[in-house]
């Protein structure tokens, strides 16, 4: 009877608190001085996961097939890269869009979204796997975890150009009642 439990938190809590730090960049100022910062920690946790995942590779032997570390490994190093793309892109929204309000509003929505996606797919990479197969699980996350940030993407892009339309015709009407107005 062998014991899991000391393997699998070797395994999985480096990887589990370099999702935390992913996740922390949420949390910095969204200022042009946090810019390097933010963007640094995103980087710097995937590359770290990149080692740590290679280190695992390297200790535990590989399976005829795809293993249940595997499918946690995947998962994990998809929600990292997903937090780096949604980083840049609350950047992309206050300094090439000029909206820092938006991006503040979206980087505050990132702070529970992200949370719920994250948890979600991890609870169903730790539970679902039994009796269902790995490849489906594996496949499942990827569509779940991309389908949910680029839906939300796409989604916050159109708010955007929205809310832009607005104040345009806004600011046409305060423009014609101004010319219409005689002096």
């Amino acid at each position: 009877n062998r014991k899991w439990g000391a393997p699998l938190k070797s395994l999985s809590y480096p990887q589990i608190l370099l999702l935390f730090e992913a996740y922390s960049v949420f949390f910095l100022p969204l200022a042009q001085f946090s810019v390097m910062p933010r963007v640094a920690t995103s980087l710097i946790c995937f590359l770290s996961l990149m080692g740590v995942q290679t280190g695992q590779t390297a200790v535990v032997p590989q399976p005829a097939g795809a293993s249940w570390l595997d499918l946690f490994n995947g998962t994990i190093m998809q929600l990292v890269i997903a937090a780096l793309i949604l980083n840049v892109f609350i950047h992309a929204i206050a300094f090439n869009w000029k909206d820092e309000d938006f991006a503040i509003s979206v980087n505050n929505e990132m702070r529970y979204g992200w949370a719920v996606v994250a948890v979600v797919m991890v609870a169903v990479t730790a539970v679902a796997s039994y009796g269902v197969g790995i490849g489906e699980l594996s496949l499942f996350n990827q569509v779940g975890i991309w389908v949910c940030n680029l839906g939300y993407m796409s989604w916050t892009t159109r708010r955007h150009a929205e809310k832009v339309q607005l104040k345009a015709a806004a600011a046409a009407a305060a423009a014609a009642t101004e010319v219409s107005q005689p002096k």
